[in-house]
């Protein structure tokens, strides 16, 4: 058929999120011709407008789902790991590496002062439990329904003597009702990746600072390193097709996997930077993950601790300090030590009974499969080294090197004061740019996925099918040649759904593969889905997942349950598990929409019982769920 490109993008300009449009035929695996539409936005075009509320609430279903499931809950109803699924296998954490998970950060909180503790985000209560025990007053947030309801069910749980625990249904940006230096921490942990930009995390983490105590410190735990982002799209391209050699095809699918993450990844200078700009921060400790397994959750995340200025002892409970004193050594340079093995290092320790050395710049070894032009020479486990000096009375702190990712300042120490504050004097200067520049942009995201079936139902009013372009491309701009006109040639080609993944279609055979691959195509923006397409080389996320899965109950008129997406990724796989789930006749109880009218709403602060109420946060979050 005859097409008129300039007939497609006349229709396309006429979207208000359009600027200009540029469609032209590309050929496609098979050398046929194909549509390919590049676009880019238009200025004017408020799609962030209300984002933040918006991208607060999608999560909210997300985690009222998981937690309502429950699909991981585990014999101890304490530690209850609901929606914690590994990336790369797209199965749940096995229980033995969220245990030593939970008792990483746990060790963190406990080694401060922690009389009074506000945690962001408590979820299922995984900190909650071990922290509350040893607190006056522990307050929990969330903005899950489902999971403050439930952990009300579970205070008897707690073990007697434990402090008074209140639990609050908020967003996390409010802090109402919140008095002024009023805990000693506040912990945001596993919560920052489900904000909705720098600038939201900007927000609530000023706030933080506030209801501190001073002396205190706002923990930031597990946050997703920008600065390895990357990496951890190469790593995880690596699982998923091992047979695709790297070179250019890898890196557009990489590129293409780093620009479909709908979860917030922040760069480590987003937090020296914001010491900069806050005088009551007197100091930022940036930490590695501490464990052996080698997952996502040690690799590829790490833990903000901001301090507060304060000359109140930092220890955890709040008696007096080990003989080193809070500034002892200060003045004179830490001891370095050159890398060397483990064993090295401990008999060098031994031999020498230093009070503290660094050993400074090491590859985290955990990490070192992942890093490219790494051969593991110069790499650390810091978790070996631990164990190794733990009976000689030393700590290890691991900390991200401030200038080279995936290397670490790896502290070893008797000093209890000198564990406590930061490796190293991190230059701490007020940025001169948007808290945006160090991060991603979730909301940017989540609104291109949106945009493309937007375009699809804009363009079927206007156009008749064969003029529907298969792929929408939105560019930040026009790629300009050195006299100032488009250079076609430099226009990026298409590597979104199948053709990226280089999987061969197969047409869905029956009618559950159909149902499935209809609802895929209209919510993706994919023009043909096969019964061997995964949802998430698709373009598809977790945000998306809540709408598709309805869409997909109501049409096999069952229930679809969020876990079932990450361990049934592809159509076939998809539909063969809810062909058995409907054979079995499994009666299961319809989730409730939450009513969020009340966090969309003004309302009256709450009263706090204690001393101050708390504030609150997107839900304590899965681990990987795969974006």
């Amino acid at each position: 058929q005859r097409i008129e490109p300039a007939e497609i993008e006349t229709a396309l300009v006429g979207h208000p999120a359009v600027d200009q449009a540029l469609v032209t035929a590309v050929p496609d695996t098979d050398g046929a011709p194909q549509l390919v539409a590049y676009l880019t936005k238009s200025t004017g075009d408020a799609h962030t407008a209300g984002g933040h509320e918006t991208q607060v609430d999608r999560w909210s279903e997300v985690f009222d789902q998981i937690y309502q499931a429950g699909e991981q809950q585990t014999a101890d109803p304490t530690f209850d790991i609901s929606g914690w699924i590994s990336s790369y296998t797209g199965e749940p954490l096995r229980a033995d590496e969220m245990r030593s998970w939970v008792d990483s950060v746990v060790g963190r909180v406990l080694a401060l002062p922690h009389r009074r503790v506000l945690e962001i985000g408590c979820g299922t209560g995984l900190l909650m439990f071990p922290i509350a025990a040893h607190a006056e007053y522990y307050c929990g947030i969330d903005v899950s329904e489902v999971a403050i309801r439930d952990l009300e069910a579970k205070l008897p749980l707690l073990p007697e003597g434990a402090g008074k625990v209140e639990l609050l249904r908020r967003s996390a940006e409010d802090f109402d009702g919140v008095a002024d230096d009023s805990f000693d921490i506040v912990l945001i942990n596993s919560v920052a990746q489900y904000f909705p930009t720098a600038d939201y995390l900007a927000e609530v983490l000023t706030k933080a600072l506030r209801v501190v105590r001073p002396g205190g410190a706002v923990i930031v735990g597990d946050v997703r390193n920008q600065a390895l982002l990357e990496t951890f799209h190469a790593s995880l391209q690596r699982a998923d097709d091992q047979d695709l050699p790297e070179g250019p095809e890898f890196d557009r699918a990489v590129a293409d996997r780093v620009g479909r993450d709908a979860e917030l990844c922040v760069d480590p200078g987003f937090f020296t930077a914001l010491a900069g700009d806050r005088p009551e921060i007197a100091g930022v400790s940036l930490l590695a993950k501490r464990g052996s397994h080698r997952n996502e959750l040690v690799k590829y995340r790490y833990d903000a601790i901001l301090h507060l200025t304060g000359a109140e002892p930092a220890t955890g409970t709040g008696g007096p300090l080990d003989e080193d004193g809070p500034t002892a050594g200060e003045g004179k340079p830490l001891e370095e030590w050159p890398l060397a093995p483990v064993t090295e290092l401990v008999g060098r320790l031994r031999a020498e009974q230093p009070t503290s050395v660094l050993v400074a710049a090491v590859t985290d070894a955990r990490l070192a499969a992942d890093l490219p032009g790494q051969d593991g020479t110069d790499a650390l486990d810091p978790h070996e080294l631990a164990e190794r000096v733990a009976e000689l009375g030393y700590q290890v702190v691991p900390a991200l090197h401030p200038e080279r990712p995936g290397r670490l300042d790896v502290l070893i120490t008797r000093s209890a004061a000198r564990a406590l504050r930061p490796v190293r004097e991190l230059a701490m200067t007020a940025p001169d740019r948007g808290w945006g520049a160090y991060s991603n942009d979730p909301l940017e995201t989540v609104w291109r996925s949106a945009l493309v079936p937007e375009l699809r139902a804009h363009l079927n009013d206007r156009l008749p099918e064969s003029m529907i372009p298969r792929h929408f491309l939105v560019l930040d701009a026009w790629p300009l040649s050195a006299n100032g006109k488009l250079d076609r040639k430099a226009l990026p080609a298409p590597s979104t759904g199948r053709d990226a993944a280089a999987t061969v279609y197969v047409a869905p055979r029956t009618p559950t593969e159909r149902a499935i691959a209809t609802v895929w195509s209209d919510v993706l923006g994919v023009a043909r889905v096969g019964a061997l397409d995964n949802f998430f080389d698709l373009g598809g996320h977790s945000l998306l997942a809540t709408r598709v899965a309805a869409r997909i109950g109501d049409a096999c008129a069952t229930e679809i349950r969020l876990g079932a997406f990450f361990q049934h990724p592809t159509v076939a796989g998809l539909a063969v598990h809810i062909d058995e789930e409907t054979a079995k006749q499994v009666s299961r109880t319809p989730l409730r929409r939450a009513d969020r009218s009340r966090h969309r709403a003004p309302r009256p602060a709450p009263s706090a019982p204690a001393p101050a109420s708390a504030s609150p946060t997107p839900a304590s979050v899965p681990a990987g769920t795969r974006a």
